[in-house]
């Protein structure tokens, strides 16, 4: 359901040229193949982009995958009008300067008036925190959601002893289930999200 939270967000801004920043397999990549324009993917490691290469192939849009570090992208200055870093900046284990630097790229990257969009898995606690610190940065704050998924970490947590069944791992798939749990989730505020959504744009 994330992805499909991250697609929902994506269409929300029309674009030209989108980027999957830190794509890994590229599971979210064929998500934003649906997206209008000419998608891009990148990722730090060469075996995960092989992978995603040949799971890729079978979609019937043409994905451009290449190996990226976040801190030295190899594209031009405004390549971009959409860049998605699902689970990156601090998902990508690197220290602080690092993602100040990993941001001032984005920001390069990203043509006039172009987004970002971030998205962190980490305790509620921590959400200011990566708020401010994409402030700090070069980038505008648009807004910040929250995807309200706890309570289906938690369900498929609890789960993990019957995966085995059948009915188990119908339920763990079922975005239905996750969106209404979601919805348990929305009653209890930031403290019902383990995601947090950041929408960025570069003046």
């Amino acid at each position: 359901m994330r992805y499909q939270r991250i697609l929902e967000v994506a269409r929300q801004f029309p674009s030209r040229r989108t980027l999957d920043l830190g794509c890994g397999l590229g599971q979210l990549t064929r998500e934003l193949s649906s997206l209008e324009g000419q998608l891009f993917g990148s990722d730090l490691s060469p075996v995960a982009l092989r992978r995603a290469r040949v799971d890729l192939h079978a979609s019937s849009r043409r994905v451009e995958l290449f190996a990226a570090r976040s801190i030295a992208l190899p594209v031009a200055d405004a390549s971009f009008d959409l860049i998605v870093a699902a689970d990156g900046l601090y998902s990508w284990d690197i220290d602080r300067d690092a993602r100040a630097i990993a941001l001032g790229e984005i920001h390069r990257a990203l043509a006039p008036r172009g987004r970002v969009v971030f998205t962190e898995h980490m305790r509620p606690a921590r959400f200011a925190e990566f708020v401010d610190e994409i402030k700090a940065g070069p980038l505008h704050i648009e807004r910040t959601t929250y995807f309200h998924d706890r309570p289906a970490y938690q369900f498929e947590s609890w789960l993990k002893g019957v995966r085995t069944l059948a009915l188990s791992r119908a339920l763990v798939r079922s975005v239905r289930v996750a969106r209404a749990l979601s919805g348990v989730g929305r009653l209890f505020g930031t403290r019902g999200a383990r995601h947090i959504c950041v929408i960025a744009r570069r003046d």
